[in-house]
Formats: structure tokens, sequence, C-alpha cells
């Protein structure tokens, strides 16, 4: 019987990060993180540049292995040797890549490479798209 909804039902997980540490080479740069992400949940990350979090974020995607301490999901020890290992337990990571976007002002970017209204890729002003 569906729900009406278009997605699958996924179970939801818990994931805790039990006394995590990371250090690259002398320089320990997560020390003794512990957390615990109830299933549903959304959790905003903060600090300064250099706080951590995408290093926190990447020893959690399987992009780095922690030095110390345990990841758990749903309780359980998980060894994330990869992102496909991560992957395989639905964690993903969107990874932020500047060298992606062009640099210059933000109203030629929204509007196309024009910068006039009704020529972008969203026909702003005209109310049509662009072909």
């Amino acid at each position: 019987m569906s729900d009406g909804s278009t997605s699958p039902s996924r179970p939801r997980a818990s994931v805790a990060f039990v006394n995590v540490d990371k250090s690259f080479g002398a320089v320990q740069v997560l020390h003794d993180i512990t957390f615990k992400i109830s299933p549903g949940s959304v959790v905003g990350l903060l600090g300064e540049n250099g706080a951590g979090k995408s290093t926190l974020m990447k020893i959690l995607a399987g992009y780095e292995k922690p030095s110390g301490g345990e990841v758990r999901v749903d309780g359980q020890v998980v060894n994330l040797d990869g992102p496909r290992a991560a992957e395989s337990l639905g964690i993903a990571m969107i990874h932020q890549e500047f060298a992606l976007a062009r640099r210059g002002r933000t109203r030629p970017s929204a509007l196309g490479r024009r910068g006039r209204e009704g020529e972008g890729l969203l026909g702003v002003g005209s109310g049509q798209p662009s072909p």
C-alpha cells in the first residue's frame, strides 16, 4: 500500500561520533569530538575557518579516517574505508568547490552570460525560459 509519496521508503539512521580525533602529521585538527545525530534530524555544523567542520564531514563520508575514536551508525561501529562504504549506508557529501563557479558579479551570473533581462537561462524579466 502506498502512502502517497513518490520516494521509496528508507529507514532513517542515527549517526554518532564518539571521542573522534584527527591529526595531520603533528597537527591535531579534531580533539575528542563526541555527539549524536538522531534519525530524521537536520543539524548545522558551525565554526570558524580551520575549525575542522569539513574534516569531520570527510570522516563521516569516508574520505578521511579518524586518528582515534569511533563513528557509529545505528549504534554499530562502522569502518568507512571510502566514499562507497559511506554511500552504502546512505551517507554522501556534497563538496564545496569554488573552482566550478565563474568569478564576477551576481546579477550577470543569475541572468546569463550577457547579463541583460530576458537573455539569461531563466529568462528573467520576460516571464519565459530562454531557448
